[in-house]
Parts: C-alpha cells; structure tokens; sequence
C-alpha cells in the first residue's frame, strides 16, 4: 500500500499558488499604467525542507503511516498463519468445510484491505487539512516579506532559468515561518468522516 513518504514533494505541489503570490501596484488612475515589476524569488523545496513546521508535519504523518502499517501487518501475520493451517489441515476436512473457511478467510482479507484504503484517505485528508493550515499562514508571511522587499511580484525559483543575486526571500520567509508557526497538530479524520465523505462522493457522481 502506498504510503505518503515523499511529504515535501506534495507541500510544494500544494503551495506553488503560494509561490506564485502576485501584487502588482497600479498607477494613478489617470494614467492607467502599471509600474515597472520589483521582482522576488522564493524556493519552496528548501521552505519546505527547512522550515520547522514542515518538519514537525512530516513527523507526525510518517509516525501515524508507521502506526497503521503495524496494525495491517499483525493481521496479515495473522491471516496468513491460519491459511497455512487450514491448508495442512485439507486432507481432514469435507470439501465443503475447506471452502467455507477459505471463504471465511477471504472476507477477512478483504476486510483488511478495506481497512488499509481507509487509513490512506485518513492520511491524505489529514495532509490536506494541514497543508491548508500551514498555507493560511504563510501565504500573508510572504506577503509581507515581499512588501518589505519592495517586490511587487514573487516567482518560484524552479520556474526561474537566471536571476541575479539578492532576489531570494526564502530565508527571510523560512526565520518568519519559524517564530509565527514552528509547529501544527496534525488532525487525523475518523473512520466516519472518511466514510461520509465517499457517500457524499458517491451521491455528486450519481447526480
């Protein structure tokens, strides 16, 4: 089952409207002309990777992915231990005996495969509601650093082929991040609200 290791990578796809964050100063009304753009750079894979709250998120997710994978594997162990037992036990049991508790086994296992999607969609949705929170904090830092730069537009350096030194504000945003949100709670949905949410799935496809 896959597991959400690469934590980063999804924060940068999550915030690259962050990066993206535009304010552009318009002239005079009389004139209606823009001023000349000031820009900003910021690189949101070293935000990313550096900052203290990303960290702490990270942290937290990875210990609740490990925490499930635990359980599904006990059961695993579980199932697998008696599949052995039933098989050595086929040449004793009427064939239909064997079938229902292979049956039996089967439902268990798919069960247990059921159980292993819903922790997923429980990490995914704890790392979107994190993610929002995080954005709904750093979004008005870069804007302030921007501001105080003097910058009227910030760019992704990922996106950037060249630029000059003393355009980046990552570190400037990073030491900002730090003191405001150095950590986040990672809220981890129940087992109902992940249900809810695909019966309402299910009910917007219907329609």
């Amino acid at each position: 089952m896959k597991r959400i290791l690469t934590i980063s990578q999804t924060f940068i796809i999550a915030f690259i409207a962050v990066a993206g964050f535009q304010a552009v100063s318009i002239g005079t009304a009389a004139a209606q002309q823009l001023k000349p753009a000031v820009v900003a750079v910021i690189d949101s894979r070293r935000l990313f990777s550096e900052s203290l709250v990303s960290k702490d998120i990270r942290q937290q997710l990875t210990s609740i992915s490990q925490t499930f994978a635990a359980e599904e594997n006990k059961v695993k162990e579980e199932l697998l231990a008696e599949k052995q037992q039933i098989d050595s036990q086929k040449s004793l049991m009427a064939q239909e005996a064997y079938e229902d508790k292979y049956a039996q086994l089967k439902a268990r296992a798919d069960q247990l495969n059921r159980k292993a999607d819903i922790h997923q969609k429980q990490l995914n949705v704890a790392q979107v509601r994190a993610n929002r929170e995080l954005q709904r904090v750093l979004t008005p830092i870069i804007q302030k650093v921007s501001e105080k730069r003097g910058a009227t537009i910030v760019l992704e350096k990922a996106q950037i082929v060249h630029q000059q030194a003393g355009l980046d504000i990552t570190t400037e945003v990073v030491e900002s991040l730090d003191r405001e949100l150095p950590t986040l709670k990672v809220e981890l949905p129940s087992e109902a609200e992940i249900l809810e949410m695909e019966r309402q799935a299910r009910s917007g496809e219907a329609q």
